[in-house]
């Protein structure tokens, strides 16, 4: 009896590394510094958004973006309405590009004011920043943004 259970136990044994090393490779994702960079820069443009500070957000906009549309569309963008009015937000794990720019999902939630029931929660959207410089990225593509209709 003795000899069987000793196999089983070296089994479980020589399993565990396996399994540890699996588990490893699965998620190979890392969060080196251009990560963080990206998601610092996402996080303190979704914090604009989410305080209506146009001038903040506005300055992490990459001049390709800006040069696309005037600047009142960015304006109102960040600002929104009164009623309902920008609040809070989420920002999942985000995965880098080809191109080497940084996606990041992001759930935007608006405040109705006097709304006492509930709501089903936001789609996910999605936030990217580029690298702009060393250490310095902008964001390139705004979540949910709907482009101006260009009709005259």
């Amino acid at each position: 009896m003795k000899y069987p259970a000793m196999i089983l136990f070296a089994g479980i044994l020589a399993a565990n590394p396996a399994l540890a090393q699996r588990g490893r490779n699965h998620s190979a994702a890392t969060a080196n510094q251009d990560y963080i960079l990206a998601l610092t820069t996402a996080d303190q443009f979704m914090h604009a958004w989410a305080t209506r500070n146009q001038d903040d957000g506005l300055a992490l906009l990459t001049p390709r973006l800006k040069g696309r549309f005037p600047e009142d569309y960015f304006r109102y963008y960040v600002s929104g309405l009164s009623n309902p009015h920008h609040q809070a937000f989420e920002i999942g794990r985000g995965k880098r590009l080809p191109s080497g720019a940084y996606s990041f999902p992001v759930v935007m939630y608006l405040h109705y004011n006097g709304q006492k029931e509930s709501a089903p929660f936001p789609k996910p959207l999605t936030i990217t920043v580029v690298q702009a410089g060393p250490e310095s990225w902008l964001v390139d593509d705004l979540p949910g943004f709907v482009e101006p209709d260009s009709r005259d």
